[in-house]
């Protein structure tokens, strides 16, 4: 059976108008109410039975006829009406049939009614088709518009790594191979470090109207060449001026050499600053200082010093801080042991023993070569803590905490912490103005003074209210960041591959976890709100 929606006529008949009401056939749609009730008062028809029409169309199963009016209405053409989409991109038209009296639109009166609106894309096949086989009360599209095209964005490739992650290579027992680091890009002169594919913008779309849709704009990239490095003719790649290694660093592509101490960073050298990176081969003795903004690479032992590096730090000695080391990189820190000191890092911590410190890393924070061994420390992971041991017989106070953003936390518990303050001293200035209100209210005369402190108080008040409101927006958008790193939390774990000894604290987002019985071969999730420990084999 051909699909047809339902659809109405009207008739005259000697005894007044009717509407004749067609069923829908096969998978048609019969026919609204509402649609009827419109295309009535398009033909100038609103007295009639309204309950009646409606019981009419509950149940039309088959033709039927419902009387509107005693009087002839005369003779009505056929209509149609025109929808366009919401994006401006389809048209569509409905059709409504002649009276019994009336007649068909041509072809030409169908373009005319079309074309006092649409433009552009009309779909002249569509037109034929419905001339050829006339069917009422259905959408049948008569124009398209058509879509901006997108275009590409620019792309810059780069042939060295990037990301911050390199990563030396573990000895089969899981020690670092202080022998093949990985550490540095090396580059040679005239080497191509990166090439750009300029972008291509999108083409211009048109909606049914005629109007233009322009395409997105593709913002546009260039090459921004560091120091050591210079641009091709084209301005399409960045190669080397020297042999070196390579840094990437703010959207910049630059090369270094490499500073060599001659033997200690002692008080023969003093605190270094350099714009690249540094090697020391002998030891930093307590109190000096490196600041570089590549790498740092010591041989020797690290006393308690403190090393800032925008890339890698590797101590292959270790480091012995004193209660006063200090460390903090951009990209991963690997050294042999880390004691009594504070480290942060944007990307990843490896060492053998981390024993009594304090630890803040933006990746994995890996203790597996050696002992390893965490006692006595504070771990924090944004990804998570690998370890041998953790905690010890005696009860070494240690924590290991996989989270989301520290900084994002610190700055949420310092706006929380801000707006409480500013609250404080809002509530003391409103309590002073509506006192001071309430004695304008009863009609008492208040002295220059006062009502000068009245109006600076109101002032302030109004300037609380701002700053706490303005301090509570920053805080809910901290906290939707912070609502939204919790659902990627299922990747986060902590892993004690040997021993997890009693008192280790153990935090995974914000649920905790305390052992109460040694831990053996343990791995630390969380799942529906709480800490599981699952047995794992190594």
């Amino acid at each position: 059976m051909t699909n047809m929606n339902g659809y109405f006529q009207l008739s005259n008949k000697y005894d007044g108008t009717y509407l004749g009401l067609y069923p829908a056939k096969g998978g048609g749609i019969p026919a609204r109410f509402e649609e009827v009730k419109e295309y009535l008062t398009d033909n100038g028809m609103s007295n009639y039975d309204i309950n009646t029409l409606k019981n009419a169309l509950k149940n039309h199963m088959e033709y039927q006829e419902v009387k509107l009016t005693s009087s002839n209405i005369g003779s009505v053409n056929e209509t149609l009406k025109i929808y366009v989409s919401e994006d401006r991109l389809t048209a569509i038209a409905r059709f409504y049939p002649p009276s019994t009296e009336g007649r068909h639109l041509t072809e030409q009166e169908i373009m005319d009614v079309i074309g006092r609106n649409v433009k552009n894309g009309i779909i002249m096949q569509n037109i034929y088709l419905y001339l050829a086989n006339r069917k009422y009360c259905e959408d049948i599209v008569v124009a398209r518009g058509k879509k901006p095209s997108p275009g590409e964005e620019a792309k810059i490739l780069y042939f060295f790594k990037e990301d911050k992650s390199l990563k030396p290579e573990l000895n089969e027992n899981g020690t670092v191979n202080f022998h093949k680091l990985n550490i540095f890009n090396s580059v040679k002169k005239d080497q191509v470090l990166a090439t750009l594919t300029p972008e291509r913008q999108g083409l211009s779309g048109m909606d049914v109207y005629g109007n233009l849709i322009a395409a997105k704009a593709i913002k546009k990239k260039k090459l921004i060449p560091g120091k050591n490095t210079y641009l091709s003719e084209d301005g399409l790649s960045i190669l080397s001026e020297i042999n070196g290694h390579v840094i990437f660093a703010n959207d910049k592509v630059w090369v270094s050499d490499i500073y060599e101490i001659k033997k200690d960073v002692d008080p023969s050298t003093g605190d270094i600053r350099y714009n690249g990176s540094v090697h020391v081969p002998g030891n930093i003795l307590t109190g000096y200082s490196i600041y570089a903004t590549g790498d740092v690479f010591v041989n020797g032992i690290v006393e308690g010093a403190h090393i800032e590096a925008g890339g890698n730090i590797t101590l292959q000695r270790g480091m012995k801080g004193k209660k006063r080391g200090f460390l903090k990189a951009g990209g991963n820190i690997v050294s042999k042991f880390i004691e009594n000191s504070e480290v942060y890092t944007d990307a990843e911590l490896i060492c053998e023993e981390l024993l009594h410190s304090k630890v803040t890393a933006k990746g994995e924070v890996i203790v597996l070569g050696g002992k390893g061994l965490i006692t006595g420390s504070i771990v924090r992971s944004e990804k998570k803590i690998s370890t041998r041991t953790a905690g010890s017989v005696m009860g070494a106070e240690t924590l290991l905490e996989v989270s989301h953003d520290f900084d994002l936390l610190e700055g949420i518990q310092s706006l929380n912490e801000e707006i409480a303050k500013k609250k404080k001293e809002f509530m003391k200035l409103i309590t002073i103005v509506n006192n001071y209100n309430t004695k304008i209210k009863r009609g008492e005369n208040l002295s220059k003074q006062k009502l000068d402190y009245f109006k600076k108080a109101t002032q302030e008040c109004v300037g609380y209210n701002n700053e706490i409101k303005e301090l509570t927006e920053k805080l809910e958008h901290r906290k939707k960041i912070q609502e939204d790193a919790l659902t990627r939390m299922s990747d986060w774990s902590i892993v004690v591959e040997r021993h997890a000894y009693p008192g280790v604290q153990i935090i995974i987002g914000p649920s905790g976890y305390t052992v109460e019985s040694d831990k053996q071969s343990t791995k630390f999730i969380r799942e529906k709100g709480e800490i599981k420990l699952y047995e794992v084999l190594f």
